[in-house]
Order: C-alpha cells, then sequence, then structure tokens
C-alpha cells in the first residue's frame, strides 16, 4: 500500500509540476504587412488616324463645255487620254478604268469626271468622328446646279462631294454657301491586346497593336473616302467666257482627337522687345482641344489700348505652327515707351471666331 500510495504522489506531484510549467510559460505574438501594387495599364486610349493633310492638285479641274478636248484629241494634254464624253476631267494621280475612244478598258484613263478619293483611316482604340467641308467661289456666270441634270431652270455647273462609308455613297452638290459631310468611323475590335513594356527605369502595361494588325495588308482597320464629281451644261456662253478663271473649290477635313483635354484657345508665349538689340518678336498660341478648340484660317494683329491694326507687311502668321512673327522694324515696338498690350483675332471664312490677349514686353 505504501508504495501505491508514493506512486500516487508522485504523480500528482508530477501533474502539478507540468502545469505549472505551462501556466508560467512567455506569450508569443508575430505581426506583418504587406504592400499593394496594381495593375494597370499606363495608356487606355489611343488616338491615331491617317490621313492625308494635303491633297496636292487632286482637285483640280478642267472645264470642258465646248468638247475641245475630245474634238481635238487632248493633243494639248499630249501623252494623256481623256475617258470619253465628260464636260469636267480631274487629273489622277494613276492610271483608271475608262473609255477612250469608243473602247472601254482597265487603267486606260489619266482624265476623268471624278477625282482621286481622300481616304481617312481609323487606328484608334475608339471610333472617331470625320468632319469635311467644301464650297466653290462664286464667279460671273455661274449657276451651281443641283443634280447634274441642268433643267431649264437650273444651273450651268455642277460639282459635289461624294462620301463612302464603305458600303454607301453620301453625295452632296456644292454651294457657294458650303456643304459638309460627317461620320462616325468605327475602331477595330480586335487591333490591340496589352503587352508589358519594359523599356525604362520601371515598365509599364500599354495596349499595342498586334502582330496582325502591324502588316501592311491587315483589312480589319475602317475607312471613309471621300471625292469630288462633277459636269457642266454643253456649249455654256457663261462657262466658255470664264477662260482661264473657273471658280476655285475649297476643301477641309479633320479628325476630333477624343483624347485632347478641353482646352480654349490661347496664347502660349510672346517674345521680348529689346530696344537695344532689336529682333524680330515670336507669338505663339494655340487654337484650343477639345470640345473648347476653334477652326480658323486667318490671323489678324493688333496692339495698345485701343486695338490699333497692325499692317499685314509687318506680321507673318502661321496658323498651322500656331506662330505669329513681328518684324523688328515695326514702329509699335521701335517707338514704345512701356511694356505693349497685343491682341490676335482668330478668324474663319473672314469673320472672328476668337480673340486672345497678351504683352510684349519692352527692354
Amino acid at each position: 500500500m505504501k508504495g501505491k500510495r508514493f506512486l500516487a504522489l508522485a504523480l500528482s506531484t508530477a501533474m502539478v509540476l507540468g502545469c505549472s510549467a505551462t501556466a508560467f510559460a512567455a506569450d508569443k505574438s508575430g505581426a506583418g504587412e504587406g504592400s499593394g501594387e496594381v495593375q494597370y495599364l499606363a495608356e487606355d486610349d489611343i488616338f491615331d488616324v491617317v490621313l492625308p493633310t494635303d491633297a496636292g492638285t487632286a482637285f483640280d479641274y478642267l472645264l470642258d463645255p465646248n468638247g475641245l478636248i475630245a474634238a481635238t484629241g487632248g493633243d494639248r494634254y499630249s501623252g494623256k487620254t481623256f475617258d470619253d464624253g465628260k464636260t469636267v476631267y480631274f487629273l489622277h494621280a494613276a492610271k483608271v478604268d475608262g473609255t477612250v475612244g469608243g473602247t472601254a478598258g482597265t487603267a486606260n484613263c489619266d482624265y476623268t469626271a471624278t477625282s482621286d478619293e481622300i481616304k481617312v483611316t481609323n487606328k484608334s482604340t475608339e471610333a472617331v468622328d470625320l468632319t469635311v467641308t467644301a464650297k466653290i467661289a462664286e464667279a460671273d456666270g455661274v449657276k451651281m446646279d443641283a443634280d447634274g441634270t441642268f433643267a431649264a431652270d437650273g444651273g450651268n455647273l455642277y460639282l459635289a462631294l461624294v462620301g463612302n462609308d464603305g458600303t454607301n455613297d453620301t453625295t452632296k452638290a456644292l454651294t457657294t454657301a458650303g456643304v459638309e459631310l460627317q461620320a462616325n468611323i468605327a475602331a477595330d475590335a480586335n487591333a490591340y491586346e496589352v503587352k508589358w513594356d519594359d523599356t525604362g527605369d520601371t515598365g509599364k502595361y500599354v495596349k499595342a497593336l498586334t502582330t496582325a494588325a502591324q502588316a501592311a495588308d491587315y483589312a480589319g482597320f475602317k475607312s471613309y473616302t471621300f471625292k469630288l464629281t462633277g459636269s457642266c451644261k454643253a456649249n455654256d456662253d457663261a462657262l466658255s467666257a470664264l477662260k482661264e478663271n473657273p471658280p476655285k473649290i475649297d476643301l477641309t477635313w479633320s479628325v476630333k482627337d477624343f483624347t485632347a483635354t478641353d482646352a480654349e484657345p490661347a496664347i502660349s508665349s510672346v517674345g521680348e522687345f529689346d530696344k537695344a538689340n532689336p529682333a524680330d518678336v515670336v507669338i505663339s498660341f494655340s487654337l484650343g482641344t477639345g470640345a473648347k478648340a476653334v477652326e480658323a484660317d486667318g490671323v489678324a494683329l493688333m496692339f495698345g489700348a485701343n486695338k490699333a491694326t497692325v499692317l499685314p507687311a509687318k506680321y507673318t502668321a502661321d496658323i498651322s505652327a500656331g506662330t505669329v512673327s513681328i518684324d523688328k522694324s515695326a514702329g509699335f515696338l521701335v517707338n514704345a515707351t512701356a511694356d505693349v498690350p497685343i491682341y490676335l483675332s482668330l478668324t474663319k471664312d473672314g469673320a472672328e471666331v476668337k480673340e486672345l490677349s497678351g504683352t510684349i514686353t519692352i527692354k
């Protein structure tokens, strides 16, 4: 019995000691932190439109109301071929299909009644809006016809702007007031993919053209084309009397950049004028961006509190470059005794669309 009690006492003591060891153990804890990194596209929207900025001579035309070209076999234009039976001709950059001397052919005409087309291709990530305007100048004896039928109460010259979205033509007869075509050119949903660009210090995710879309023969991009066509009333005395002065055609085309932020037209910088070391003064300006942008084809310069007009001979304006260069000999600079307020009147077809202001510092 004593042995059993001793064993029981020993076991009891061991249990107490074991429990005591657990009760007096030190507390344990842990902590950590993690930083997050968002995967994002550095360039989500891409504006990329392919269009010519200058049509060259594509819209120059020959007016032949009396059929002199056909009567002489086009001898005046040696080596050039003309589509039969036309009264208005446009020269093509490369021969096109037509009928010459009563024989229809392929790529056999230099001149036809329809101009080469201008093609606008959208390579952007979103659809873009195209605007095309065309008008013809007034000329004595010229009355524009609405459809080229030259009815008794109609006109004697027909010229039209023809747009095509890839399926349908839209035709608008030119007027002296001007006509406009508008088109929404869709984006190709399959042209772009997300890629990792590891150039630079950190790299970035970007949208980039797929390998297929980079190929010269890729057919996925959507386009819009426009061209001119025309005819005139045969044997019309008023047209014949024009001789070397047929009315001029003006065309403009533009695509709105959907990535541009809206900004008002403004003067961005104005050069100083140092009277001791005179030099031309350059003014830089913008026509604005986005919804606040304006269209302008002229700039008039004024100065002083009364906005006196500067003679055109004393400054040169470049709309496309956004600059006005004032000749260093301009009297309002040479004779200035204080800084000179200046004003730029941006005009479109002779009418002011926006006035900008700045100051030339006189040293």
